[in-house]
């Protein structure tokens, strides 16, 4: 243990800043915060730790070296409603201190504290901050976030193997006990004394409380404060057989109202939300071992690029029903963007398919709403606003409204001529330039999907597509509106995937040349995850940028490939948490991919899965049969949705959603 008070007391204790002190010392608005969880806006604790942040805080760093802490240090004092503060280091611009017991009257446990700091005898203004009965917080390996500081029994850390540099660590299984520290967890019995820790005896909080691996609630053996810190909680729990598998699944703390980030992880194996059902066993050994030989092939030199990683906007897909009813965006759309946020994910892509803002389309078809046209484009005008106004990027997808879902869309594809056909695709590719002013556009992704749901086959031919393709590029270069970049591509799996890319490397005012990886199998000597980087090598060769519009692990056998890349039965595969870990592997890999081969952008697809996957036992327990056979791809997408909703209220994370916020930050 002594090995781990070192390495936390370093992290606990890191200053930002060592300068000088020069005016009088001043704490930022809002800067008393839990110094495990930098929770904003949450009251703190008495008896927990804190951090402060602010300027002029000490004219130099200095941490304590014995405890009792000292109330003094470096001339800095820190005083709550008067009372001195134990005090872990002080630094110019922030302090970390305990909050005395006493920080309340006796019998009190709400209220407020006024903070002061002196340095030197000059007194800094009094800050007003909240006091709670509790207020939680995990320790992490950074600030807030990511690693948690979760002790298996034999004092490494339960994170994946390897993954902090000189501490040891290695995931923890269900029935495992643990210790998590934590701080800001309540009154304890007996009563401790302020700036001292519990050596003489265990000190147990008079409040136990829940404790969630993966969301699943863990048995609490103790909780308490640690014998070896001042103002850390030390929980001990038992990993619950129920929890899921993976290298970041949530750990997260319940108490007084409070629930503590999602985004705090640990490493879990043999949960049984993660066991392979011995249906897809085979399938899973199969995509692994593709993964792994792409990770060989790949070669990343471990230099980060300018790479945007992003994600799709799943509930704003033209094509989804009920997308123009009252309350949807509400309802739908928010909720989803302010996970994504959360997730720290920079960028957005929408899918925003012909004809629905092609006005033509509404006038002389879709005669029973005669607004849709305005209701579309004003739900568009009004995400890109809210994307922009959040930080992020906005991709324009414009591929097409697919048949079979919920605008039955075929009979109107039929009644266009290609020439007709090509003339619509590039009014509404202009419509989107100019009313929604996206900062990149992606005009064609995948010729043969489009040729499939349209009709028209010429878009799957290097002619027709060299046709469609320049048409929409002279007409927006025509009309002014080539003001942000174009891209255009294919999807990997398509066996003329050479000829197609030689048509986009010879299109002067393409900016980008785009990729769609889904199958990662290999057919005929060809593995598609190699033609990815040979066509990106391709476009850099000829001058242009690469992109990444979409990504997701396809889960298909080698043996199934002939059922065509769009079966909503292999879509369907996706729901199950047992796939996780691959999940994960793919999302790494193509992070890698977008670093090494300086890819513009990268946005994974079933961005839903970052909230919420099914457990493949209880969809059977839930009625779609002993072997999921009466289980339609319907069925399955209807019990995903039901799953995200209700994730997306907290909003909670799946182990996959996390470990990609992990990955892009």
């Amino acid at each position: 243990m002594k090995t781990l008070r070192t390495f936390r007391l370093v992290c606990l204790l890191a200053p930002l800043s060592s300068l000088a002190l020069a005016q009088t010392p001043s704490i930022t608005a809002g800067g008393v915060v839990n110094a495990a969880s930098f929770a904003a806006g949450q009251a703190i604790a008495a008896g927990s730790l804190v951090s402060i942040f602010g300027t002029n805080l000490a004219p130099s760093t200095q941490a304590a070296q014995s405890i009792p802490l000292p109330t003094s240090m470096n001339g800095v004092s820190v005083t709550f409603n008067g009372v001195a503060a134990p005090l872990h280091f002080v630094a110019q611009r922030q302090i970390n201190a305990q909050v005395p017991w006493e920080v309340l009257p006796a019998g009190t446990q709400s209220g407020t504290a006024s903070v002061v700091v002196t340095v030197n005898g000059v007194a800094s203004a009094p800050l007003s901050v909240p006091v709670g009965p509790v207020s939680p917080g995990i320790f992490t390996v950074e600030f807030g976030v990511g690693k948690a500081i979760v002790i298996n029994q034999d004092g490494s850390l339960a994170q994946p193997s390897g993954s902090i540099s000189g501490v040891a660590t290695h995931p923890a299984m269900p029935g495992d006990i643990l210790a998590i520290l934590g701080t800001g967890l309540g009154a304890v019995t007996p009563p401790a004394v302020t700036g001292n820790n519990s050596l003489d005896t265990l000190r147990t909080n008079t409040t136990t409380p829940t404790v969630l691996i993966g969301g699943v609630q863990a048995q609490v053996q103790f909780s308490g404060l640690s014998p070896q810190f001042v103002g850390v909680n030390q929980i001990n729990v038992v990993v619950p057989a129920g929890a899921p598998s993976g290298s970041a699944v949530s750990l997260q703390i319940q108490e007084g109202g409070i629930t503590t980030t999602p985004l705090v992880t640990m490493a879990v194996t043999g949960g049984t939300g993660g066991q392979v059902p011995s249906t897809y066993q085979d399938l899973y050994t199969q995509l692994q071992n593709y993964l792994n030989t792409f990770s060989t092939t790949l070669q990343w030199n471990g230099q980060k690029t300018g790479t945007l990683f992003s994600a799709d906007v799943y509930p704003a897909y033209s094509g989804s029903a009920g997308i123009l009813n009252p309350g949807y965006y509400d309802a739908a759309v928010t909720p989803y963007l302010n996970s994504l946020q959360a997730l720290g994910v920079k960028a957005v892509k929408v899918a925003i398919g012909f004809p629905i803002l092609y006005q033509p389309f509404h006038t002389t078809y879709q005669t029973n709403n005669p607004n849709a046209y305005q209701q579309y484009l004003s739900f568009y005008q009004r995400l890109v606003a809210d994307v922009h106004n959040r930080g992020m990027k906005f991709i324009a997808h414009c591929q097409i409204v697919h048949t079979g879902g919920a605008i039955n869309i075929l009979p109107y594809y039929n009644s266009l001529t290609w020439t007709q056909y090509i003339a619509g695709r590039s009014a509404q590719i202009q419509t989107v330039a100019q009313q929604l002013k996206p900062d990149y556009i992606a005009i064609q992704t995948e010729p043969d999907t489009e040729a499939t749901n349209s009709g028209k086959s010429q878009v799957y031919t290097t002619a027709g597509y060299q046709q469609l393709l320049s048409t929409i590029l002279s007409d927006l270069r025509t009309a002014g509106l080539h003001t942000m970049p174009i891209t255009a591509g294919i999807g990997t799996w398509i066996p003329n995937w050479q000829a197609m890319t030689e048509v986009l490397t010879g299109l002067s005012d393409l900016d980008m040349v785009d990729l769609h990886i889904y199958p990662i199998n290999t057919v005929g000597g060809t593995n598609y995850l190699n033609v990815a980087m040979q066509v990106a090598d391709m476009a850099h060769a000829a001058g242009k940028k690469v992109s990444m519009t979409e990504c997701w692990l396809y889960k298909v056998r080698d043996s199934e490939l002939s059922q065509g890349f769009t079966s909503n039965q292999i879509y369907s595969r996706d729901v199950y948490s047992f796939w996780a870990p691959l999940d994960q592997q793919f999302l790494q890999l193509m992070a890698e991919l977008g670093w090494a081969k300086q890819l513009e952008f990268v946005s994974p697809y079933a961005a839903r899965y970052f909230n919420a996957y099914l457990d493949y036992n209880q969809v059977t327990a839930s009625g779609c049969g002993t072997d999921h056979h009466t289980c339609t791809a319907a069925d399955l997408d209807s019990l995903a949705n039901q799953a995200l909703s209700q994730a997306l209220q907290g909003p909670q994370f799946t182990s996959t959603g996390l470990y990609y916020q992990n990955l892009i930050k």
